[in-house]
């Protein structure tokens, strides 16, 4: 796992979270956030929608970000969120 992070033009911080593994299936991609969408054997399917309600609730937002290698998922936080 990778993390790494920097300042979007729109003043937006971000951190992106990768690995090398085999990434996300190009079928599945329009699907991960749904609630219940699971590839898993035993899955819920409610990690990744639960972590983007949870950002999305901190006026942050979740997205997954196209690689050639692994899985990268990026929360983008907040413009001027005072501490």
């Amino acid at each position: 796992v990778r993390l790494s992070g920097g300042v979007e033009r729109n003043g937006r911080a971000w951190l992106d979270v990768s690995d090398n593994g085999p990434g996300v299936p190009a079928g599945t991609v329009d699907n991960i956030f749904e609630p219940f969408f699971t590839t898993a054997h035993g899955g819920t399917g409610l990690g990744l929608y639960l972590a983007r309600e949870l950002c999305e609730l901190n006026q942050a937002r979740l997205s997954y970000q196209q690689r050639p290698v692994g899985a990268c998922f990026r929360v983008s936080f907040a413009v001027g969120i005072a501490v």
